[in-house]
């Protein structure tokens, strides 16, 4: 007799290692797809170069961590006539750390939903609850963050401390619902001891550091594309960004706006001023046009320095008469900011030259409507410089104001 209890006592030994064994080699598993999927949607074009809207960037987080959560159901660490063991929670958890408490449960409603529909009555208690866990912590943290810094930014060093913290509540209440409330005859959850909760606490941890250096390295290329086609003077966007993006403008916003104006803005006499006050000075003045132009328009309109002392600003949804305020308030507020720039400006005047072109009235295309611009620009120039000129087709005057400039194009 005690032999044979010897015998069955080695066997369950025998079949918890291979349990144990089954378990972990399915953890490794799915740490390994979710590092594959999370590399490849990072991988995809609109995600390295960024989104047009935040509405877009929601819907595809939402639809790939709602994917990997699902991935992780159907290949859970574990799973018998009674009880399922997976890491579905950690893309919600991320989900929820990015996006909010909304997108995460979302997402864990999806998880949820398709849970049901290939396991049924496995779903218990224990099982909604990881999400909803899962869900409002991601949701704090990401409140937290906003709150700290004003935006949503997931490379705080908050980050690994959360989802220690995450996996750390998971374990002590799945011990209470593994030790309270299984089901008569699974004696398997007692036997696994820490096993599962041990690989609530890997797998988290495991991909918080993953995801952590990804976006950290998209944070970083994306700031390098921004540097890009920035004006490192001035703060502006750049000649490469109006090569990049305002020549297609019209092709990608003239169905949105009805009118798309154009103002080319440039110093008079600048190089003349250079070499009275030097160049330190002439970037002095440079800086402080940046900024009033900055005050002058709208959040989503563009302001460029086009190279040299011409600066570029496009007004979106604003017609030739609302253009001719704006860069009547900005010739004005230049001329009144020189009197008191420096003591060495008490003795001349800043002064600038504008001219204006519009969408569709006087050209359908950007790179058309940039060299009417500076046509009128020019003219303005030849009319006395310190004014604003419109771009007049039948004007021939504005051509010949600017035939010395057609080469620039």
């Amino acid at each position: 007799m005690v032999e044979f209890s010897n015998f069955m006592y080695d066997n369950q030994i025998r079949v918890n290692v291979r349990m144990n064994y089954s378990v972990f080699r399915s953890l490794l598993f799915n740490i390994a797809l979710m590092i594959s999927f999370l590399y490849i949607i990072a991988r995809i074009k609109p995600f390295r170069e960024g989104f047009k809207s935040r509405p877009l960037f929601f819907a595809y987080f939402c639809l790939n961590a709602s994917l990997l959560s699902i991935l992780c159901v159907t290949f859970p660490l574990y799973k018998n006539n009674d009880l399922v063991f997976d890491i579905r929670c950690n893309p919600i958890i991320i989900l929820g750390m990015v996006q909010g408490f909304p997108a995460a449960a979302l997402g864990a409603l999806i998880s949820e939903l398709y849970g049901m529909a290939v396991r049924g009555g496995l779903y218990g208690f224990g099982m909604v609850s990881n999400d909803v866990i899962s869900a409002v912590l991601g949701g704090v943290f990401y409140s937290i963050n906003r709150t700290r810094k004003g935006k949503s930014s997931i490379l705080s060093s908050f980050t690994i401390p959360v989802l220690f913290c995450t996996s750390l509540i998971a374990c002590i209440k799945d011990y209470l619902i593994y030790k309270y409330f299984v089901p008569a005859g699974s004696e398997f959850i007692h036997e696994m001891g820490g096993i599962i909760p041990a690989a609530d606490f890997a797998s988290i941890f495991i991909i918080g550091v993953v995801i952590k250096d990804n976006i950290r390295l998209f944070q970083h290329n994306r700031s390098l594309r921004e540097d890009a086609v920035t004006d490192q003077l001035t703060g502006l966007k750049n000649y490469r960004y109006i090569v990049n993006k305002v020549y297609r403008l019209i092709e990608d916003e003239g169905k949105k706006y009805k009118y798309i104006s154009f103002v080319m803005l440039d110093i008079d006499r600048f190089k003349n001023y250079n070499d009275t006050f030097g160049h330190i000075e002439g970037n002095n003045v440079l800086k402080r046009l940046s900024a009033i132009l900055l005050d002058s328009v709208r959040e989503g309109d563009i302001v460029a320095r086009y190279g040299g002392e011409e600066f570029l600003i496009i007004l979106k949804g604003v017609n030739i008469k609302g253009a001719y305020n704006i860069a009547e308030r900005v010739r004005k507020n230049v001329y009144d900011m020189s009197a008191n720039f420096s003591d060495s400006l008490n003795k001349t005047h800043i002064t600038i030259s504008a001219g204006i072109s519009c969408y569709p009235v006087q050209g359908n295309d950007a790179r058309e409507l940039i060299r009417n611009a500076d046509k009128a620009l020019y003219c303005a120039k030849e009319r006395g410089r310190n004014n604003v000129q419109i771009y007049d087709i039948e004007d021939t005057s504005f051509y010949s104001a600017a035939a010395n400039e057609e080469n620039r194009f």
